[in-house]
């Protein structure tokens, strides 16, 4: 349990300083966190064994730039930012492409349509992250915006 919070702790201040240098902490900003685990995925738990941590960063002018670290798992296939409350699948809001073959860090920037920018932002407990990968195709790892 000690060597998972390092992890968050460290992942947590990584991204953090990876969204300031993008030049996205301004005023104008919101960065959101969302701690990911296998058994946070629904209908059907995800890999057990994976955790990380993923950061949502929104621009005032609708740019979405993320960045993911996941542990103790596969390669990851996809991410997605899904329009759904805690313990309850939801659609696809936001697709965050990832890199082939690169299992424990992802990161990018994307536009998203308005109105899911100002929906984000006024809730964003109403929505969650969660990566796929090969084995684990419905989802290996979830976990809703703060």
């Amino acid at each position: 349990m000690i060597a998972l919070r390092k992890f968050l702790a460290r992942s947590a201040v990584a991204a953090a300083t990876v969204a300031a240098s993008s030049g996205l902490a301004s005023a104008d900003s919101r960065l959101f966190v969302a701690y990911l685990y296998g058994g946070n995925e629904t209908p059907v738990a995800g890999d057990t064994n994976a955790f990380g941590i993923a950061t949502v960063s929104i621009s005032a002018a609708g740019s979405i730039c993320y960045s993911i670290l996941l542990h103790n798992a596969v390669a990851a296939t996809a991410a997605h930012i899904h329009a759904g409350v805690a313990g309850v699948a939801g659609g696809v809001s936001v697709t965050l492409p990832v890199t082939a073959g690169t299992p424990t860090r992802n990161s990018g920037c994307v536009a998203a349509a308005a109105a899911t920018v100002t929906a984000i932002k006024n809730n964003p407990q109403n929505f969650y992250v969660n990566v796929h990968n090969a084995a684990f195709s419905g989802g290996a790892a979830r976990g809703q915006l703060q």
